[in-house]
């Protein structure tokens, strides 16, 4: 229901729409960001069916325009899907620190033959994992090894002294409220529809 060309075909036709905003959109995970960075507007509406285990919803009413037009969207958290989407996160979380932990000594291996290409390769690194859901923390380090010449060194001789330069990057595990709120963000989803009037 929801592409661009449709929803210029609805408003051509006068008709009323509800349907869920498709994740392909960016907005649906703006609309997400600015509900949960809200948390006193959620409202709670209860459930839906009348069994025991029926799912409870919370929501929040947003406007925002998408193709150039207003729309209300409303943002719905349900409980039931906490459970299967907090496994799934958990899931995630593991995967990504066992990838992360496996570039990272990939990387603290390396040897830079000066600060400035160590610091350069950090950068480079950080940028790679932007989007990670870890924080990573990395310092350059000086080192210093002896490279001794083949055979019986002369009396006196000292040990030429090689300087190199290595990364060692500390991992940083998300807050529980970081992760509380990843959790909530996946136990939501929004609907939008062109009525843009509420009964309150």
């Amino acid at each position: 229901m929801v592409t661009l060309s449709n929803l210029k075909l609805v408003e051509k036709k006068k008709l009323n729409f509800v349907s869920r905003l498709p994740g392909r959109f960016t907005l649906e995970e703006e609309l997400k960001d600015l509900a949960w960075s809200e948390p006193e507007k959620w409202r709670d509406i209860g459930k839906f069916a009348n069994y025991k285990k029926a799912s409870s919803y919370h929501a929040q009413d947003l406007y925002a325009r998408l193709g150039g037009r207003l729309y209300r969207f409303i943002v719905l958290h349900s409980n039931k899907m906490d459970a299967r989407k907090s496994k799934k996160i958990d899931a995630m979380l593991s995967k990504e620190k066992e990838q992360l932990t496996k570039e990272i000594t990939k990387l603290e291996k390396e040897d830079f033959n000066c600060h400035i290409d160590a610091e350069k390769a950090l950068e480079k690194f950080y940028t790679e994992h932007s989007k990670s859901n870890h924080s990573i923390s990395g310092t350059v380090i000086e080192t210093h090894t002896e490279k001794r010449k083949r055979g019986r060194p002369k009396k006196g001789a000292q040990p030429e002294i090689v300087v190199t330069y290595k990364i060692k990057v500390e991992i940083i595990k998300p807050t529980q409220d970081a992760i509380d709120e990843m959790k909530a963000k996946a136990a939501s989803f929004v609907l939008m529809t062109n009525l843009l009037q509420t009964n309150g």
